[in-house]
């Protein structure tokens, strides 16, 4: 079960990578598009990490505590952070976007 869940993470992080990468008429600068796609990088380190993880130590993964699973709670996190960004990204063009335009509701 493990397994599929990080094999399911890192097909997510090709597709945050590659909206990441694509280019935005919004923003002009391109701001966080490298950014974006560093985030899903460190994703896909991390959750290479957490397989190799799991599969060296799959007889014991019944006695494992919450702290043994570092690796998933840090991956998750940044997979969080990073499809925040490229929501951003995709939809707003940039944070400075909305930052310029007075918010999320334009006032």
């Amino acid at each position: 079960m493990e397994q599929l869940l990080f094999i399911l993470l890192f097909i997510t992080g090709v597709v945050i990578f590659l909206i990441s990468t694509r280019t935005d008429s919004t923003d002009l600068t391109k701001t966080y598009q490298v950014e974006i796609s560093l985030m899903s990088l460190i994703i896909w380190l991390v959750i290479g990490l957490s397989a190799f993880n799991i599969e060296i130590y799959s007889d014991t993964l019944t006695s494992k505590q919450i702290y043994d699973y570092g690796y998933i709670w840090i991956s998750a996190l940044f997979f969080l952070i990073s499809f925040v960004n490229t929501a951003v990204l995709f939809f707003y063009g940039s944070f400075a976007m909305i930052i310029k335009s007075g918010g999320l509701n334009g006032k």
